[in-house]
């Protein structure tokens, strides 16, 4: 499929070298049965089937800045090379605007990794003239807009495919399919933090929070779907909205009947751009174990502390209970989660529809994130 990488930032930078470099393209083998964690009907079979190059021909970039765009086509003769790809026939483009990468009938898929204040409109321009879009998170800066741009999509029979990239990540695969294992939600931590990068058209909420709320809505399932928000601090710097204290608790989670206490399961997110210590890292207490997932630990991003007792078990004694014991599960890791994200959006384009379960998620947690803008 030819496409266009629009935006050559930070992140377009990483999905150049994943479109053209794909880990599990060249390191593929099928997962061990016994050890591996099956995918989950939500995203369901992207594991087994690893981006190629073939999936996607980069016939041009674009990008506001023309240096930019240089940088890309240097950047993708280079990343050839290196992975010893003969060189191309027929190189790919830099476009003069955005309305000649829509204009061009030979583009069949943009990839939009720009800031995302520009999103809805450019991502509209593109939907309406028949490409299939993969757009940066977020996928645009309101619930109103994301629901626009998902039916300009459907009216124009076209994917439209928002990375939410911790979805595919092997750490969160798994806790949606073992969630039960740890009882009954108690507690729910997050801290999301690093040095930057500085955004004045959204937020650090709709930055860095948007990924644990995103994890959340996925692992928990209808559990978080009556999340309550009832307090949310933020500090400015120097203009920018650079830190956020979140809290709030699952509201259509209660003690279980056969307890007299009626307290909810509470949730505390912490996310800032003003951290020197890059932290990626969320808590999940449950009454039956704990998980603690953080994506910066290369010793093992989950560990799973199972306890001796239910906790929610009155007649036990705390007291007399022994430290939990920890294990790290074997993770399945033969794709990046970006890659994996592409990959489903592939999938998605050969099945000829949009996966309707990511399309609610998508509008679920743009509402989440307005009502904690509100809070």
């Amino acid at each position: 499929m030819k496409c266009v990488l629009v935006g050559y930032g930070y992140w377009g930078r990483n999905v150049l070298q994943t479109l053209l470099c794909p880990k599990g393209n060249a390191q593929f083998e099928k997962p061990d049965s016994s050890q591996h964690t099956p995918s989950t009907p939500i995203l369901a079979p992207y594991t087994q089937t690893p981006l190629a190059p073939a999936h996607f021909d980069i016939i041009g970039f674009y990008d506001s800045n023309l240096a930019q765009a240089q940088a890309a086509l240097e950047d993708y003769a280079r990343l050839r090379t290196r992975q010893g790809q003969p060189k191309s026939a027929t190189p790919p483009r830099i476009y003069a605007d955005f309305d000649s990468v829509c204009a061009d009938s030979e583009v069949e898929a943009v990839f939009l990794i720009t800031p995302p204040h520009t999103h809805f409109s450019l991502a509209c321009q593109a939907l309406e003239s028949g490409k299939h879009c993969f757009v940066e998170k977020p996928l645009a800066t309101s619930s109103a807009q994301c629901a626009k741009l998902q039916q300009y999509a459907a009216d124009s029979a076209v994917v439209l495919h928002c990375d939410h990239i911790f979805l595919y990540a092997p750490a969160v695969q798994y806790l949606r399919a073992h969630i039960h294992e740890l009882g009954e939600i108690l507690h729910i931590s997050a801290r999301r933090a690093n040095l930057g990068r500085f955004q004045r058209d959204v937020s650090v909420v709709w930055d860095l929070a948007l990924h644990d709320l995103a994890i959340l809505d996925y692992v928990l399932g209808d559990a978080f779907r009556g999340a309550r928000f009832s307090k949310a601090h933020a500090v400015e710097c120097a203009g920018f909205g650079a830190i956020a204290d979140i809290y709030g608790d699952l509201g259509g989670i209660e003690s279980s009947p056969k307890h007299d206490s009626h307290s909810f399961a509470s949730i505390a997110i912490h996310a800032s751009w003003l951290s020197p210590i890059k932290v990626r890292s969320l808590f999940l207490s449950g009454s039956k174990a704990s998980a603690l997932y953080d994506e910066m630990n290369p010793a093992g991003k989950l560990a799973i502390f199972p306890y001796e007792y239910d906790l929610r078990d009155r007649a036990i004694d705390a007291n007399g209970m022994s430290a939990p014991t920890m294990h790290n599960p074997v993770l399945d890791s033969h794709m990046s989660a970006l890659e994996a994200s592409i990959a489903d959006f592939a999938l998605q384009i050969s099945a000829g529809r949009a996966r309707q379960e990511l399309s609610s998620h998508t509008l679920r947690v743009a509402s989440v994130l307005e009502q904690i803008s509100q809070a």
